[in-house]
C-alpha cells in the first residue's frame, strides 16, 4: 500500500489549489474542477463538490473541507475482504473513467478513505464540463 495524496473538497478549487502552490513554490495544474498541487513528498487533489458528485455518486453530499486521503493497492479485492464489515463501504470495488478501479470507505471516525489500482490497458479518459481527465495506462 501506498501514500499518493489527500484529496479536498473546494469550492474554489482554484484558490484553494493556488494558495498551496505558492506556499511550495510549485505550480497547481488541472482544470477548474479538479487541480493537483505536487510537491517534494506530498501530492494536494483539490476537486469541486460537483465533479466529486458527478465522479463517485455515493459522495455527493460531500462539502468544501470534507478531505479524502488516497492509497494505491496492489490487490483491491483482498483488501476489501480484510475490511469485511469492519468499516462503512461506500463504493465497492469499481472501475473509473480515468482507470483506476477504486473502493472507497468511510472509517468509524468518519474518515473518507480511497483506495485504488490503476487498472491496466488503452487510455482512458473522463469528461467533466467541458475538460477531460486523462491517465495512461
Amino acid at each position: 500500500m501506498r501514500f499518493c495524496s489527500v484529496r479536498i473538497v473546494a469550492g474554489d478549487v482554484e484558490a484553494s489549489a493556488g494558495f498551496f502552490a505558492r506556499l511550495f513554490h510549485v505550480e497547481a495544474t488541472g482544470y477548474p474542477d479538479y487541480m493537483e498541487v505536487r510537491a517534494p513528498g506530498t501530492v494536494l487533489a483539490f476537486c469541486t463538490p460537483a465533479a466529486l458528485a458527478a465522479a463517485t455518486p455515493e459522495l455527493s453530499e460531500c462539502e468544501p473541507g470534507t478531505q479524502i486521503l488516497e492509497f494505491e493497492v496492489d490487490d483491491l479485492d483482498d483488501l476489501e475482504r480484510q475490511l469485511d464489515g469492519s468499516v462503512q463501504l461506500l463504493q465497492r470495488p469499481t472501475v473509473q473513467p480515468w482507470g483506476n478501479r477504486s473502493m472507497i470507505i468511510r472509517t468509524d471516525e468518519g474518515t473518507l478513505v480511497n483506495f485504488f489500482t490503476p487498472v491496466p490497458g488503452e487510455d482512458r479518459a473522463w469528461s467533466f464540463q467541458g475538460w477531460t481527465l486523462k491517465r495512461m495506462a
